[in-house]
């Protein structure tokens, strides 16, 4: 989980430094600390009643929190700055999150090379 986290970060800092207003490195931030908490420490959550439910909750709403800012501002950045339509379905991020960024991410870089690579009609 830890590195699924860090690589959301990853993603994120991509974004900010193409987008400077950029807002989703603070939950990518926080998503990857929770990630890098080790295991006794879950474990400690787990044994304690309401508090360890409502920590876990709080911990998943971060995650949550995390993703779907990714997923607003890659939105917002390849369709209003870019000009470059990118719709991303809420479930599937949800469900895939960072693997289904990077599948995104990845089929527009190939897009775009095959748009620069392609020859130019004279």
């Amino acid at each position: 989980m830890a590195v699924l986290s860090i690589w959301l970060l990853v993603q994120a800092a991509w974004l900010k430094g193409r987008y400077a207003s950029s807002r989703a490195v603070r939950w990518c931030v926080a998503d990857a600390l929770i990630g890098l908490m080790p295991s006794p420490v879950f474990a400690w959550i787990s044994l304690h009643g309401f508090w360890g439910v409502l920590i876990f909750i709080s911990i998943f709403a971060i995650q949550l929190m995390a993703v779907f800012t990714v997923r607003e501002e890659l939105e917002y950045y390849f369709n209003e700055v870019t000009a470059t339509p990118l719709k991303l379905d809420p479930l599937m991020t949800f469900l895939l999150g960072t693997f289904y960024f990077q599948y995104h991410l990845h089929q527009l870089y190939l897009r775009q090379q095959e748009q620069y690579s392609s020859p130019v009609a004279t």
